[in-house]
């Protein structure tokens, strides 16, 4: 089967958006970090600096500061590095630019004008994720490779959920 699609920032977005929300760590943080940030600011609220348990306020305090952070600039600087991500994702601007790939029962090809052509065996593959949006193919654990869902017809997605089923691990489809 040959898909071919164009490259945006939405689509490469919309990729990254998937891989973290398979993260477990990236699904943690934030509510960790919002919780961090109310027992701070709750215990710093009750607890007397002079009293039996004053050692505690110094560590609400820390824990004020660390779901400040959590909760505010984690997610100001994951935004910065998608984009950082995607300005340095190939070494020539592709916007616009048809890419495509060739998947068959062997491998994966992909050719991306004016950048190469690239060819993994299936067994190079550790993982697979899809949503309406997009479908990933995990080489490891944070390396994919990424197209749209929609350009796939429902014939080449159930033929891709066929090869995935017979080649990837099991467990992992």
């Amino acid at each position: 089967m040959k898909i071919e699609f164009k490259l945006s920032f939405d689509l490469f977005k919309a990729a990254y958006k998937l891989f973290w929300r398979r993260q477990v760590s990236a699904r943690l943080i934030f509510p960790v970090c919002v919780a961090m940030l109310i027992a701070g600011v709750l215990g710093a609220m009750v607890l007397d600096e002079r009293g039996p348990l004053g050692w505690l306020v110094s560590i609400c305090a820390g824990a004020i500061g660390g779901g400040t952070v959590g909760t505010i600039l984690l997610p100001l600087l994951r935004i910065y590095s998608v984009r950082r991500a995607y300005r340095h994702f190939l070494p020539s601007p592709v916007d616009g630019k048809l890419l495509s790939f060739e998947i068959d029962d062997v491998s994966v090809s992909s050719l991306i004008p004016g950048v190469g052509t690239g060819t993994i065996q299936w067994s190079a593959f550790r993982d697979f994720a899809q949503n309406e949006t997009v479908t990933l193919l995990y080489l490891t654990k944070k390396r994919f490779y990424f197209f749209p869902t929609s350009a796939m017809t429902p014939a080449q997605r159930a033929e891709l959920t066929e090869l995935v089923a017979r080649h990837l691990p099991k467990g992992k489809q």
